[in-house]
């Protein structure tokens, strides 16, 4: 679980408070952006992938991620809510955040 005390406090409802509660209590975190391609059945797949940050201290992360759902939302999944955004990943070691079962973002333990 997360230290509570060392938590940076965002809006309540806010994107950044859905990323936070999401994040695992980690040192430093690697963010990577995944780049999507149309499906023949009308869904997404990711082609590319690439770094917005690395060894991201957590409101760095944040902020990368934020940022990120941003052009998620205008490029992919218009409809896509902040409810909607889940972590995906059954590893301790990595988080696949994702929004309607369509890929957002992918966040690494930076230390290991």
């Amino acid at each position: 679980m997360k230290n509570t005390d060392t938590q940076t406090k965002y809006r309540k409802g806010s994107i950044e408070a859905r990323i936070d509660a999401l994040l695992p209590d980690w040192q430093s975190f690697d963010v990577i952006a995944h780049e999507l391609w149309a499906d023949t059945e009308g869904g997404w797949s990711v082609n590319d992938s690439w770094h917005l940050g690395r060894d991201c201290d957590r409101e760095e992360a944040i902020s990368h991620l934020t940022n990120r759902w941003h052009v998620f939302k205008a490029n992919y999944n218009p409809r896509a809510t902040i409810k909607s955004l889940t972590d995906a990943s059954c590893s301790e070691d990595d988080c696949l955040l994702e929004s309607d079962y369509t890929a957002f973002a992918e966040v690494r333990n930076a230390a290991k």
